[in-house]
């Protein structure tokens, strides 16, 4: 039903952002889709979209993946809110455990190991030798979690685990996998509402002219 009422540029978008695919592949697949769909109708079966993305990837994918695999994973990560609920999922596991508790999630995707790295990024406390040269606004806008009233932060305990050879010898379908733990920690800088607001994306990011 949603492919029925989505637009070419909201397709395209939902496959850049949610499928890991370049912008140019993205506006062709949304593009060879939904043509289909104006020429013969309704998708009534998952092997007709199957067909339409073998069409607009000329039966080839750069991964050496299925070339409908991608497109799948993307629809199924935005219809379900998947992004949302993983952080859900991290920010609630994260207030039920004590300090010094840890978190192991278990990512297949780079997309989903991306927002695991970013859940992480949001709740540091910042780093004493950086907070001794920039301004609170930067501080803030370098460690989100100042701008909170969260009594915990967190720690990455170590490197993303990947599979063994030994393992994936045994269970090739774990080459994508990635193990991450973090680790659960009370707060040593309180939240202050006396901070300044971050200044907008806009503003912090600069295209420098080139040579």
């Amino acid at each position: 039903d949603w492919l029925k009422k989505v637009t070419v540029p909201e397709l395209a978008w939902v496959l850049s952002s949610c499928g890991e695919f370049d912008d140019i592949m993205a506006h062709r697949t949304a593009e060879t889709i939904l043509e289909r769909q104006t020429r013969l109708g309704p998708y009534r079966s998952s092997l007709e979209l199957v067909e339409a993305c073998r069409e607009a990837k000329e039966g080839i994918d750069d991964r050496s993946q299925h070339p409908a695999k991608m497109t799948f994973q993307a629809l199924r990560t935005f219809l379900n809110h998947a992004e949302e609920q993983l952080h859900q999922a991290m920010l609630g596991a994260m207030q039920c455990l004590e300090p010094g508790g840890r978190l192991v999630i278990i990512t297949y995707r780079r997309l989903e190991a991306s927002r695991v790295k970013h859940f992480l990024r949001s709740h540091e406390e910042p780093d004493p030798e950086i907070e001794s040269f920039v301004t609170p606004q930067r501080l803030v806008e370098l460690y989100p979690l100042l701008s909170t009233d969260l009594p915990f932060c967190c720690k990455q305990v170590c490197e993303r685990l990947r599979p063994s050879y030994e393992e994936l010898e045994k269970n090739p379908k774990s080459r994508g996998a990635g193990v991450h733990v973090l680790e659960k920690a009370s707060r040593t800088l309180k939240a202050s509402f006396l901070r300044p607001a971050p200044r907008p994306e806009s503003e912090q990011f600069r295209k420098p002219t080139a040579l």
